[in-house]
């Protein structure tokens, strides 16, 4: 799943903390994805923001919000090895009320509200089986993580990376809680090896969210124990 890299690039600092420090941060390690997935693409900011990093890779995303149908086509149009699906991902294949009302915070639904549409549900194994691993995934799904764990276990098996945005507080009932994000991708041997962006809640201060990277847990560097 590694690359070879040259010993003076693992021990290069990072300078800055951000997305485009972390995504850095896993090619200098030596994640080399063939297909770049994209889960909550929106309007293929982040995609555009990798696309300067891993340019060689394929690209899915994955965005079921009839408000980004424009910029996702216009995107795919300037970037010919992306290609998008327009739909959720979830635990099953299937159909799915989703709240609309905010075109950057959508998420799936099992009550229906005033903001309520229904969008096609796939899982990442049946998405991306034909697709060419190894993958570097990326949730920003709003506290439905465990349900798109469940629909993944052989996409885990094929992957080199994740970068997963994780909550402190149950965002959604039943949510996985940054800690037990860990520990479910440890099961499937994954370690964190960075954290950016993260955000405090401003009425207490309090940890809110931050995107967390996770690195396949044989990554070589885990067997070096010393902070030199």
């Amino acid at each position: 799943m590694f690359r070879r890299v040259a010993r003076s690039v693992l021990r290069r600092p990072v300078p800055e903390s951000g997305m485009a420090a972390g995504l850095g941060l896993l090619a200098g390690i030596g994640v080399a994805p063939a297909t770049v997935v994209d889960v909550g693409a929106s309007d293929g900011q982040w995609s555009a923001l990798a696309l300067e990093v891993f340019p060689e890779a394929a690209y899915v995303l994955f965005e079921p919000q009839p408000a980004h149908s424009a910029a996702l086509d216009e995107f795919a149009a300037v970037h010919p090895r992306v290609s998008v699906v327009r739909s959720a991902v979830g635990a099953e294949s299937g159909v799915s009320l989703f709240d609309a009302a905010d075109p950057f915070g959508g998420v799936l639904q099992k009550a229906p509200s005033e903001a309520s549409i229904e969008v096609p549900v796939t899982t990442l194994d049946e998405a991306l089986a034909g697709a060419e691993p190894p993958f570097l995934v990326k949730l920003d799904t709003h506290g439905v993580e465990r349900e798109i764990l469940a629909g993944a276990a052989e996409t885990l098996s094929r992957s080199a990376a994740w970068i997963v945005e994780a909550y402190n507080y149950e965002i959604e009932p039943g949510c996985l809680l940054f800690w037990e994000l860990c520990a479910s991708l440890h099961e499937h041997g994954f370690r964190p090896v960075e954290v950016v962006d993260v955000m405090h809640r401003p009425r207490d201060g309090t940890l809110w969210q931050m995107d967390v990277f996770f690195a396949r847990a044989d990554w070589p560097g885990f067997a070096r124990v010393t902070y030199e």
